[in-house]
């Protein structure tokens, strides 16, 4: 125990001398203006790139996800499963199928290749983003001549040509990439899912562009609801058509009986014979059938009807973006603060560093000495 107690003191005496050698090494104007100096310059180099930033407007749209149908079936996980993406019930697994829609090249391109007059000039989404992020100058700048000046022609981007495809890829990439494990890797579009049963949707465009933002977003959110409706409802409006056209056919059979009863009626004058009498019964015999197939007819087309029209949509907007956008600039004060101690900290290790460098060798040339000086010690004895 005691030896114990003394290798602790032992070991506390060195710490505290080595501490103190190295208190008294950084405390010197040479060493502390290195500090300064190192910590400003990194500073100041945070805060120019930081001020180097351009503007930035990020757009925010807010949606909720209604509630499932009165069928008591849940009618967005039945059209979702149609396009591949799973079935099933359940908020949280809606709003996991919404994010994997959301960033679909679908629903992304179909917004993309919208015409959109924008700066006085109508085009697609696409060509405006090609002007509003000056893509000809990247690729007159990476040498792709043949690019310079290109623009895209036709929306129907499911038949492009592979030069088409090519670019069109790369402007869905920076608005909505989607890495490996499923997390967006810097895009302009960005979305959070509220999962605690509010089933919230908020979406966020952001670029150097106010109006592209804004214009993208609202148009995005204008084809994802369409989708989800034409989808939703196709069941109901196929057999709202179907029955519209039952009533309409039966309705124009029925009328030409009807003419044909008052024709016949009208050309005999109400004189008729027996072979009459049984013509008149047949048309009227097939009037009454005629008018029990409509009244079935009409009603199924009455009840479709109210069926098209009950059908609650499954996107309900909440707060939709508005000029003037939010705007994020570079925070240059933050990033000062930042380096400042950072680019301080990086030099007293460095210091450090360099001290305990010197002293080992210093250390090791002591050592060297004295074992030379034993070793002639020795051969003197001799």
């Amino acid at each position: 125990m005691e030896h114990q107690h003394q290798d602790q003191e032992l070991k506390l005496t060195t710490i505290f001398k080595v501490g103190k050698e190295y208190f008294f090494h950084f405390v010197n104007l040479k060493r502390i203006a290195l500090i300064l100096f190192a910590g400003l310059l990194l500073g100041g180099i945070l805060y120019f790139l930081e001020t180097r930033k351009p503007l930035v407007y990020t757009a925010s749209l807010k949606f909720m996800l209604a509630d499932e149908g009165t069928e008591g079936v849940n009618p967005l996980s039945g059209m979702l499963g149609q396009f591949g993406l799973g079935g099933g019930a359940g908020g949280g697994a809606n709003l996991k199928r919404m994010k994997a829609l959301l960033t679909t090249q679908k629903i992304i391109k179909k917004t993309m290749f919208t015409t959109i007059e924008m700066d006085g000039k109508k085009d697609f989404l696409a060509n405006h983003y090609i002007d509003k992020f000056k893509l000809h100058e990247m690729w007159a700048e990476r040498e792709q001549d043949d690019l310079v000046g290109f623009y895209f022609k036709s929306s129907d981007f499911e038949r492009f040509d592979r030069e088409n495809h090519s670019i069109s890829n790369h402007i869905y990439s920076q608005i909505a990439k989607n890495t490996l494990n499923g997390n967006l890797e810097k895009p302009h579009l960005s979305s959070e899912f509220n999962d605690e049963g509010t089933n919230i949707v908020d979406l966020k465009f952001t670029s150097t562009s106010e109006n592209y933002s804004l214009v993208f977003l609202t148009t995005l959110y204008d084809i994802l609801s369409d989708f989800y409706v034409s989808k939703s409802i196709a069941k109901q409006d196929e057999n709202y058509k179907m029955s519209k056209k039952r009533v309409d056919s039966l309705k124009a059979i029925l009328d030409k009986n009807q003419y044909q009863i008052a024709n016949f009626k009208d050309t005999n004058r109400g004189i008729f014979k027996n072979q009459s009498r049984l013509k008149i019964e047949e048309l009227e015999n097939e009037a009454y059938r005629l008018k029990g197939l409509y009244s079935v007819a009409a009603n199924n087309f009455e009840m479709s009807k109210i069926a098209l029209q009950s059908k609650t949509p499954f996107i309900t907007p909440i707060d939709m973006p508005l000029y003037p956008l939010a705007t994020v600039r570079g925070t240059p004060t933050k990033r000062l603060k930042l380096g400042a101690p950072l680019g301080a900290a990086i030099m007293i290790f460095l210091l450090g560093a360099q001290k305990f460098i010197v002293d080992t060798l210093e250390k090791e040339r002591l050592a060297e000495e004295k074992r030379l000086k034993e070793e002639r010690l020795k051969e003197d004895r001799l």
